[in-house]
């Protein structure tokens, strides 16, 4: 293998790594906001469901949650009730 094609590798593989870096730096910076959103929901003691948590995040934070960010959110709060009956 020339000196060429091993440079060019490397190049290939440090522009590889550093789109991971920033879609992992993506997927956290969605994670703390979702756990943000989940303690503001707690403090409020608003009743959360299904059907309402679209609204409800819409009026308490200004956005409107993907799937994702729902199934986050919801996983959230629901892991604070169970604890909460304990």
């Amino acid at each position: 293998m020339s000196s060429f094609n091993k440079a060019s590798n490397r190049k290939s593989n440090v522009l590889d790594n550093t789109k991971v870096k920033k879609h992992i730096d993506a997927v956290y910076r969605i994670i703390a906001e979702v756990d943000a959103l989940a303690v503001k929901l707690i403090d409020l003691n608003l009743e959360v469901t299904d059907e309402n948590v679209d609204e409800i995040v819409l009026q308490v934070a200004g956005k409107e949650l993907d799937s994702m960010e729902r199934f986050l959110l919801m996983g959230k709060l629901e892991a604070h009730v169970k604890e909460s009956n304990t």
